[in-house]
C-alpha cells in the first residue's frame, strides 16, 4: 500500500527507536543520532499546551497547568508513558516539562487537556448551620448511612465536610437537588432541647494532660474574663455583649445532686461564666429586666476518663477547644542517671574532692587532663561530692582517680525519667524517730510521761528539678542534703 507524505517521517522515527536511534531536527534538517547522545544535547523548548507542530524529532515541551496539581498530573502520565519520554515538574509554578518524540510529546499533551479542567464549575456546594449536633459527630453518621467511597453506590458524588470551628457541614455535589436533600436529612438529625438551643454538652478526651489541672488553667482564663466584664462600671445598653448578664452556671449547668457533697463543692467551685458574643446567643437564653440576658460555660474535670466536659454555645466552645489544644501537649522528660557516693577525706584529699583537682595538693598530677572539661563547681571539699558532667565517661574517670586516692563507697546509682519542671528526689538512708514534745501531768505524780514523734529523713538526700526552654537547653536545680542520725535521746527519764 502507498504511504502518505506525512507518515513517511514518524514510520522512520518509530524504526530508528526500535534500532536505538532517535533524529533531531536541525534547521530543515535531520540528524540521526544515537539515542544515548541525546542526553548532552540543549534542545529548544515549545512553550503552552498546544500540539507541536513537527510531524518527527524529538523535543522539549514546557506544560503550565491551570487546575491540576504538576504532582498529581505527572502521577496519571507516568502509565502512559516510556523509557524515551521524561516528565519532569516545577511543583512551585505548577509547569510540567515533557521531552521525547514529538508523537508521544503530542500523545501526553492531549491527556493534559483531559484532566486539566475546573473541576468545581459543575460543583454546587451549600453550607448547613447546625443547632444541637457537633458538626463532626453528624457528619460521621450521615457516612455510615451514605456509604463512603467507592463501597457506596453514590460514590463521590456527594462529600460531607464537617466545619466544627462554625459549627457546620459543607455538603458538595455536582447535582443541585443533593444539597437540598442533603440538608433535609441533617435537619432530622439535628435535633436537641429548645429550652437552651445554643448551649450544647461537648466532652474533650485529653491525650497527654491531666483534665484537673487544665479544667483549673481554663476556669483561671474564662473565669477572669468574666470577672473583668461584671466589674467594668455602668453597661449601655446600645451593645449587645455589654448588656448580657452573667448568670451562675449551676442553674442550667449538669446536675450533680447524685455525687457525693465534696465532689460536688469541687466541681461546681469557680465555675466560669462567658458572655454571649453576639445579639442572637442572648436573646435565646431569655430576657431580663435591665437587659439581656448571657450565655454561660461550665467546665468540669472528669478524672476518671481524663476529659473535660464543657457544657456552652458553640461560638464559646471554639475558644475553649482552642486553649486545650495547645494546653494539652505531651510534656517534655530529662532521662537522669545520678551516682551518689561516699568519699574518705584522707591524705591527698584531706582538703577536699577539688582542691585535690585543682592542684594545690594534686598538682602536677595527670588527673585534671583525664576529665576532659574543668571539674564543676558543685564539686564540694566535704565528703559528699556532688558534680555534674556531659558524660557518663568523665564521671567514670572521675570515681577511677578517687579510687586510686582514697576510699570510694558507693551508695546508690538510680536512673529516673523526670518531667519537665517537675522534681525528682533522691534518698540514701532511713527514717527516724525525733521526739518533738513530751509532757506528763502536774496533778499525779505517777501520770505516764506523752510524748510526740516525728519521722525524719536522714542520710543522703538529693532532689533535681529539670528545666527545659524552647530551644531544648536544659537547666538544672540541684538540692543536696547530708545528714547523720544522732544518739537517740531518752524518754521519759528511761
Amino acid at each position: 500500500y502507498p504511504v502518505s507524505t506525512d507518515s513517511v517521517l514518524p514510520i522512520l522515527e518509530n524504526i530508528l527507536q526500535m534500532n536505538g536511534a532517535v533524529m533531531v531536527r536541525n534547521g530543515a534538517l535531520y540528524k540521526i543520532l544515537p539515542a544515548a547522545d541525546l542526553k548532552g544535547m540543549a534542545l529548544k523548548p515549545s512553550v503552552g499546551q498546544g500540539q507541536a507542530k513537527m510531524r518527527a524529532g524529538q523535543g522539549v515541551q514546557i506544560v503550565p497547568l491551570k487546575y491540576i496539581s504538576a504532582v498529581e498530573m505527572k502521577k496519571i502520565l507516568e502509565s502512559f508513558t516510556s523509557k524515551t519520554e521524561q516528565i519532569r515538574i516545577d511543583p512551585g509554578r505548577n509547569l510540567m516539562i515533557l521531552s521525547g518524540s514529538y508523537q508521544k510529546i503530542n500523545n501526553l499533551l492531549q491527556t493534559i487537556k483531559m484532566f486539566d479542567v475546573d473541576w468545581l464549575s459543575g460543583m454546587s456546594f451549600g453550607l448547613i448551620p447546625l443547632k444541637f449536633t457537633d458538626a463532626k459527630t453528624l457528619t460521621d453518621e450521615l457516612k455510615n448511612i451514605l456509604g463512603d467511597g467507592d463501597a457506596s453506590p453514590l460514590g463521590n458524588m456527594i462529600k460531607l465536610i464537617p466545619v466544627e470551628r462554625l459549627g457546620a457541614v459543607m455538603v458538595i455535589s455536582q447535582q443541585p437537588r443533593y444539597i437540598d436533600e442533603a440538608r433535609r436529612l441533617i435537619a432530622q438529625f439535628d435535633q436537641g432541647s429548645d429550652k437552651s438551643p445554643d448551649r450544647r454538652l461537648y466532652v474533650h478526651h485529653l491525650k497527654n494532660g491531666k483534665a484537673e489541672n487544665i479544667a483549673s488553667i481554663l476556669q483561671s482564663i474564662f473565669g477572669n474574663e468574666v470577672a473583668a466584664t461584671e466589674s467594668a462600671g455602668p453597661l449601655s445598653n446600645s451593645d449587645p455583649l455589654l448588656r448580657s448578664n452573667v448568670r451562675s452556671p449551676t442553674t442550667t449547668g449538669i446536675d450533680l445532686k447524685n455525687s457525693n457533697a465534696d465532689r460536688e463543692a469541687a466541681l461546681t467551685k469557680d465555675q466560669p461564666t462567658l458572655a454571649a458574643d453576639d445579639p442572637a446567643a442572648a436573646q435565646s437564653e431569655g430576657t431580663k429586666p435591665g437587659g439581656g440576658a448571657a450565655s454561660t460555660a461550665t467546665i468540669i474535670a472528669d478524672p476518671d476518663n481524663n476529659a473535660i466536659l464543657v457544657m456552652a454555645s458553640p461560638k464559646d466552645y471554639q475558644k475553649i477547644k482552642a486553649t486545650i489544644t495547645r494546653l494539652d501537649v505531651a510534656p517534655k522528660q530529662v532521662m537522669i542517671e545520678a551516682t551518689i557516693a561516699e568519699v574518705q577525706l584522707s591524705d591527698n584529699l584531706s582538703y577536699g574532692v577539688r582542691w585535690f583537682f585543682n592542684g594545690s595538693t594534686g598538682g602536677g598530677r595527670p588527673y585534671q587532663g583525664g576529665l576532659g572539661s574543668p571539674l564543676p563547681d558543685s564539686v564540694g571539699g566535704d565528703g559528699f561530692a556532688l558534680g555534674l558532667f556531659n558524660s557518663l565517661n568523665d564521671l567514670k574517670v572521675f570515681f577511677d582517680i578517687l579510687e586510686n586516692e582514697s576510699s570510694v563507697k558507693f551508695l546508690s546509682a538510680p536512673q529516673i525519667m523526670v518531667i519537665d519542671n517537675q522534681t525528682a528526689s533522691f534518698r540514701v538512708g532511713d527514717q527516724i524517730p525525733i521526739v518533738t514534745r513530751s509532757s506528763q501531768s502536774t496533778t499525779d505524780p505517777n501520770a505516764p510521761i506523752v510524748s510526740e514523734v516525728q519521722f525524719r529523713d536522714t542520710g543522703t538526700l538529693l532532689q533535681i528539678t529539670p528545666r527545659i526552654n524552647e530551644g531544648g537547653m536544659v537547666t538544672i536545680e540541684v538540692s543536696q542534703e547530708v545528714s547523720t542520725p544522732g544518739s537517740a535521746p531518752a524518754i521519759g527519764g528511761g
